[in-house]
């Protein structure tokens, strides 16, 4: 798949989580699904087509995240 792995750490806050996501150009971020609030919250600014393969989460995430 010639994928590769871009850390994403909850401390980095939602302009750099932003900025990384776009920046490596990631098509997908799987995340905790404690962490979703900001990973939803640092990802709304980014077209539909940069995460075309979308969020996934594991583990309970709270319904106002998952809806998005």
């Amino acid at each position: 798949m010639n994928g590769c792995c871009v850390p994403l750490y909850d401390t980095l806050g939602d302009s750099a989580v932003q900025y990384v996501v776009k920046h490596s150009e990631a098509k997908m971020v799987l995340a905790q699904g404690s962490k979703l609030p900001l990973v939803v919250k640092a990802v709304a600014g980014l077209g539909a087509t940069q995460l075309s393969a979308g969020v996934v989460y594991w583990g309970e995430g709270p319904q106002e995240a998952v809806k998005v």
